[in-house]
């Protein structure tokens, strides 16, 4: 039997059943790891029985390997001593013989414990093969703050970076070049300084530092037994800064471009390297990711005929290391193509794959519809012929489903090779960024695409009405009471009797630590009954990954003088949180004060039934994008 109709048949028994790992849990719709059982059952039923790809388990890919290493990043300070993530990762990287660790930077953090340099001097191994990347989290501890370019150096001399043969360090101490040989093999590490801070890229990314990556690029006598990795912390994605001809150059001298800071792993892919050029990726974080992405870190395997690389995110939570699959691991052949998912990887393929994926509209309100449309595209002189497009719903609940071109299910035009489907999003559907699979089939190999939906809500979402949603805490601060009133509730039976004392405060507390996402939203409600207060003295505090704006009830022109109920309403797009992730509500008082509170919600502007607009998309993963593109000279 061919290689070919082997992947054929395993493909075919698994075309149900492959998916996302993640899946949307409870009411808010925040995404959660599968169970481990599940997720190796998944992989399994993808894996190829060609030869030359076939790995069943993680160990099996361990052996097959010439070598491995690891790369982590935005620890925070945080160890295996402070954090059960770490430890995992720790232990992993030593089961597997990874062969040394990149570090992407933000490894230390102001006003922290930061055990992580502990570790670091404690941990022989750790200290010798630990290859870190200056960030604004190493400027400001080191220096002065974040934007004090270059004060991370120091993080190079508690490992002794320096006096590493195989390193180069630029003059600057904050920039470096290592070439590590291993098994006949050379990895060339590219480490660059772009921190967050300040946000002019020309400043904070510059143009030596630009020119120093280049002139190190050109110097690389590339063959397929040189593996370049280029390393720069930025806001998540740090090419679209470069001019054209530069990101022509990184691209097709580079294997692993790698940026950090977002906290979220995925891949980016610059206009016109879908499945060539280097493999662009965001590292997540192993201690402190954000939104739906598990803790995590890479390891990739560098295999042998063909040359290439299989990078994988470990999602770290986990008790046991597995083999990932789907957009959890991508395959680089060296001088070759990219593709999504080490368990259906062919030497050679794909032949065919997606092309302009799209999902309109770009938001879907809960319960309304979404089109998705794929163009199908081939390799030179092949005619595509796929024998099945479809997009894959399981984050949402629902399966795989066909795409059409044939003029019906919502596609326009039948027979123009594009493939299209309108489909409906159900009404519990999760809020927040859902991961939508597009695939392609040339026989048994599966080519993917993946559209990131962002379904937003299509109702009021209660925080306090007679009870605490599930997914909400009430937690007292300092000097502050708060028992259940069943005397004049606003609506219900009961509403909250709450006493502050000076400098106490109330925190309504959304329990995922991710936070509630606030797109969609208009703004936050409730009602104030006031017993004792001076609305000059209480104020109220909304705290979000990106910012906490504190309000003076005095600010809110509401009549809070009689002892009546009364509405406070908060604007979120004026109070710029409108597209941000909720942590907690915070009511607190300079003074001693007395209230009943009542119908506290999220309020949305929008109505069930209706349908509003958005959805980023892109081939692999999401393609991120700060504005409009600049270049440098």
């Amino acid at each position: 039997m061919g290689e070919l109709e082997l992947a054929r048949r395993n493909a075919e028994a698994s075309k149900e059943s492959r998916v996302n790992i993640f899946v949307p849990l409870g009411p808010q719709g925040a995404m959660k790891p599968i169970a481990l059982a599940a997720v190796v059952a998944l992989c399994l039923l993808g894996f190829s029985s060609v030869a030359a790809s076939a790995f069943e388990t993680i160990q099996d890919l361990d052996r097959e390997a010439v070598f491995s290493f690891a790369i982590m990043s935005d620890n925070k300070g945080d160890s295996p001593y402070s954090r059960s993530e770490f430890a995992h990762m720790v232990q992993w990287i030593n089961n597997s013989g990874n062969a040394f660790v990149i570090g992407l930077g933000d490894h230390l953090k102001k006003g922290r414990r930061n055990d992580f340099l502990d570790f670091l001097h404690e941990n022989q191994w750790w200290h010798r093969w630990f290859y870190p990347t200056v960030a604004d989290g190493e400027n400001e501890y080191y220096g002065s703050g974040q934007g004090d370019w270059g004060a991370g150096r120091g993080i190079f001399d508690e490992v002794d970076l320096g006096s590493r043969p195989e390193v180069s360090l630029r003059e600057n101490g904050a920039e470096y070049y290592a070439k590590i040989t291993i098994n006949g093999y050379t990895v060339h590490i590219i480490s660059l300084t772009y921190s967050d801070t300040p946000k002019d890229p020309s400043v904070a990314f510059r143009e030596d530092s630009r020119r120093f990556m280049i002139s190190t690029l050109n110097s690389i006598n590339k063959t397929d037994r040189d593996i370049v990795v280029v390393c720069a912390h930025d806001r998540g994605n740090w090419i679209p800064v470069l001019s054209p001809e530069r990101t022509r150059v990184l691209m097709e001298k580079a294997d692993l471009v790698l940026s950090a800071s977002s906290h979220y792993y995925t891949r980016i892919v610059p206009d016109g390297y879908e499945h060539t050029g280097a493999l662009c990726l965001n590292t997540g974080s192993i201690t402190h990711a954000s939104r739906s992405c598990p803790n995590g870190y890479l390891e990739v395997h560098v295999l042998a005929n063909p040359t290439r690389i299989v990078t994988q995110y470990h999602d770290a939570s986990r008790d046991e290391r597995i083999l990932e699959c789907g957009r959890f691991s991508y395959v680089k052949e060296i001088g070759g193509i990219i593709t999504e998912d080490v368990s259906t990887y062919i030497p050679g393929f794909p032949r065919i794959w997606p092309v302009d994926a799209q999902a309109s509209p770009q938001d879907v309100v809960q319960g309304g519809q979404l089109t998705v449309s794929v163009n199908v595209a081939g390799k030179e002189g092949t005619q595509p012929q796929p024998s099945e497009v479809f997009i894959d719903l399981s984050p949402m609940g629902g399966g795989a489903v066909p795409l059409f071109d044939d003029g019906t299910h919502g596609d326009q035009v039948p027979g123009d090779g594009r493939f299209a489907r309108t489909i409906q999003i159900p009404a519990d559907a999760g809020l927040g960024p859902h991961p939508l699979t597009v695939g392609v089939r040339d026989g048994g190999y599966a080519a993917n695409a993946t559209v990131y939906i962002m379904v937003i809500p299509g109702r009021d979402y209660p925080i306090y009405l007679d009870s605490l949603e599930e997914c909400w805490t009430i937690e007292k601060m300092g000097s502050a009471e708060v028992e259940r009133c069943d005397v004049g509730a606003l609506e219900g039976l009961y509403c909250q009797n709450i006493t502050i004392g000076r400098g106490g405060a109330i925190r309504f507390r959304y329990l995922d630590g991710d936070g509630m996402p606030t797109r969609g939203f208009r703004s936050l409600t409730f009602h104030l009954k006031p017993i004792s207060l001076d609305p000059e003295k209480v104020f109220v505090q909304l705290a979000t990954e990106d910012a906490s704006p504190t309000i003076p009830l005095s600010q809110l022109q509401v009549d809070l003088q009689g002892k009546e109920w009364v509405p406070v309403s908060l604007d979120l797009s004026a109070l710029g949180i409108a597209d941000t992730f909720l942590l907690y509500v915070r009511i607190y008082s300079v003074q001693d004060s007395k209230f009943y509170l009542d119908k506290m919600a999220l309020a949305s502007p929008v109505r069930e039934g209706t349908v509003a607009l958005l959805a980023a998309l892109l081939i692999g993963v999401v393609i991120i994008r700060r504005g409009e593109k600049r270049h440098d000279p």
